[in-house]
């Protein structure tokens, strides 16, 4: 194994995407999303670190699995061709992906607080 770039955040692997306009990574613990030039630990490549990584963009994907990004224009959709995705999907698909976003936004694996804290 040899060394190679991650970025850790929260003590984990952050989630490689493009799903996030000028945010190129995400944090499953916290939902916080970084641009490509913000700041990266170089970490000794373990295998609890690939295992990690590999968790956590599984996790993504099926978290953002209805996310809409902002601009999406989808290959296989024929009105794609002429605007964003966003200005004609259905309803429940907007709704799926403001779920979707909710979701992300507030880290996917974040513990969920006690009313009381």
């Amino acid at each position: 194994m040899s060394d190679i770039e991650y970025k850790i955040h929260c003590g984990t692997p952050m989630v490689a995407t493009i799903m996030f306009s000028g945010a190129e990574y995400y944090c499953v613990i916290c939902g916080e999303t970084q641009g490509i030039f913000g700041p990266a630990e170089t970490v000794p490549e373990t295998q609890e670190l690939i295992d990690g990584a590999e968790r956590n963009d599984k996790l993504f994907k099926q978290a953002a699995g209805d996310l809409i990004p902002m601009g999406a224009m989808f290959p296989n959709c024929e009105q794609c061709r002429k605007e964003q995705h966003g200005n004609h999907a259905s309803q429940e698909d907007l709704k799926k992906s403001d779920e979707a976003h909710k979701l992300l936004a507030n880290g996917i694996l974040r513990e969920p607080q006690n009313a009381t804290n």
